[in-house]
């Protein structure tokens, strides 16, 4: 009776034994799988969060890329403006010189001239600065053209030199000074100066 027990007590043991083998072997198994599930997906991600970085660092590289062009390009644009400015400041001041020259007198008388043709009116006076003032008096009393003798304006303007005619009404009004001519002419003496300056490049 006891050896019936105990052989039945052995095969349930057994039993259960291999059942708890198989549940241990299915569950290590399924871990297994599992880890390894979980380490692809970790390497899936980590390859998509590498990609997204690269990405995101060629981005930058490229933003970086174009400031630097951009600031380059500028620091460049205002190098060419300094230089050609400094060609006009320097235009100018030798035309300041040459206003105090012997033939600057000849230059302004040309300039009067000029003014009160195009006014074309005979109530005209001449406005101008006063050293051109002294010029043309001069000139004046040394009997220089008719159209010169419609009158000096005694009022004075700021200017390098030349002339503005103006009627008494002041409706016409021609500058012929040497300021307005220069500013008249800058946009064109602008490219041509450029293109001296940069070899065929403009700004």
């Amino acid at each position: 009776m006891q050896t019936g027990v105990q052989r039945l007590v052995g095969e349930i043991l057994r039993s259960a034994r291999e059942e708890a083998d198989g549940i241990v072997e299915r569950a290590m198994s399924e871990a297994q799988g599992s880890v390894e599930a979980s380490r692809r997906e970790a390497e899936s991600e980590y390859k998509d969060v590498l990609e997204r970085a690269r990405a995101n660092l060629e981005l930058e590289r490229q933003r970086v890329i174009s400031e630097a062009v951009l600031r380059s390009q500028s620091l460049l644009l205002d190098a060419k403006e300094k230089l050609i400015n400094s060609v006009f400041e320097e235009s100018l001041v030798r035309i300041r010189s040459f206003t105090s020259s012997p033939e600057y007198a000849e230059v302004l008388e040309r300039l009067a001239g000029e003014a009160l043709r195009v006014a074309g009116s005979s109530d005209v006076e001449l406005l101008v600065n006063e050293p051109d003032a002294k010029k043309l008096s001069r000139l004046l009393s040394k009997g220089a053209g008719e159209a010169l003798s419609r009158g000096l304006s005694s009022t004075r303007m700021n200017v390098i030199g030349g002339v503005v005619a103006r009627s008494s009404s002041g409706k016409i009004e021609v500058d012929n000074t040497i300021d307005g001519r220069f500013s008249r002419a800058k946009d064109a003496l602008r490219t041509e100066v450029s293109r001296i300056l940069f070899s065929g490049g403009s700004v």
